[in-house]
C-alpha cells in the first residue's frame, strides 16, 4: 500500500489560473450538468452554480497505472510541473504529523490573464490498498504577499482514485476555485474547462 505522504495536490487543486467548486463525486442532480468532453475513456462535464460566477467541473478518466505510482506522482513537488498545466512553482511550506500539508502553488499568466498563487491544503480523508480520497481546500489566513500575483480563493477540490486491474486505475476530480482578479466568467469558466482537460490528458499521458 502507498505511503502517506504529504499530499502536495493542490490543484492539483487540477486547475490552474481559472476555477473550480468541490462538493462531492455524485453531489447535485445530473440534469444540472452540461457536457464539455467526453472522448478515450475521459469524460468532463460542469454546472453553473447559483449566485456565483464560477462553475463547478467533475470528471472522470481511466489511467494505466498502479495506485502506488499515481499517488506519488500526484503528490510529488518534482513531478506536478509535468502534468499540471501552467504550473510555475509548486512548493511545500509546512507538513504536520497527522500527514496535513500546506502548500504554495503559482500559476503562469497569459495575454490578458495574470499570473495567479494560492495557498492549499491538503489531506488524505479515505485510503485503502486499492483507493484514496483526497481533498484540497484553500487557506484563506495563511499570510501572502499578494503584490504580484492575483490570490485564487474558494478552492475545495476533491480527487478519487479507484484501483480497477492491476495496471487500470479510475480517477474521479470535482472541484471548483475562483480566479478572482477582474476576469469576465466567460473566459474564467473556458480557461477552466480547457486547463482540466490538458492536466488529465497529461496525467494519462505520464511516464514513470
Amino acid at each position: 500500500m502507498f505511503n502517506i505522504l504529504p499530499p502536495l495536490m493542490l490543484c492539483i487543486v487540477l486547475f490552474t489560473t481559472m476555477n473550480c467548486v468541490a462538493k462531492s463525486p455524485d453531489n447535485g442532480n445530473d440534469d444540472d450538468w452540461q457536457l464539455y468532453e467526453q472522448q478515450d475513456q475521459l469524460l468532463i462535464e460542469y454546472k453553473e452554480e447559483k449566485n456565483a460566477p464560477f462553475i463547478t467541473i467533475r470528471a472522470e478518466i481511466i489511467i494505466n497505472r498502479d495506485i502506488d505510482l499515481f499517488y506519488f506522482q500526484l503528490t510529488d513537488a518534482s513531478t506536478v510541473s509535468r502534468w499540471l498545466d501552467s504550473v510555475e512553482q509548486c512548493r511545500f511550506l509546512q507538513v504536520n504529523e497527522e500527514g496535513q500539508a500546506m502548500v504554495y502553488t503559482r500559476f503562469a499568466g497569459f495575454t490578458l490573464i495574470a499570473s495567479r498563487h494560492m495557498i492549499t491544503q491538503t489531506q488524505i480523508t479515505e485510503q485503502s490498498k486499492q483507493h484514496f480520497v483526497l481533498h484540497v481546500e484553500d487557506v484563506p489566513s495563511y499570510p501572502i504577499d499578494n503584490s504580484e500575483h492575483v490570490q485564487v480563493t474558494h478552492v475545495d477540490v476533491i480527487w478519487q482514485a479507484q484501483q480497477l486491474t492491476e495496471q487500470q486505475l479510475k480517477v474521479q476530480y470535482i472541484g471548483t476555485m475562483n480566479p478572482s482578479g477582474n476576469l469576465p466568467a466567460w473566459l474564467s469558466n473556458h480557461q477552466s474547462l480547457r486547463s482540466i482537460k490538458q492536466s488529465l490528458v497529461n496525467l494519462k499521458n505520464l511516464t514513470p
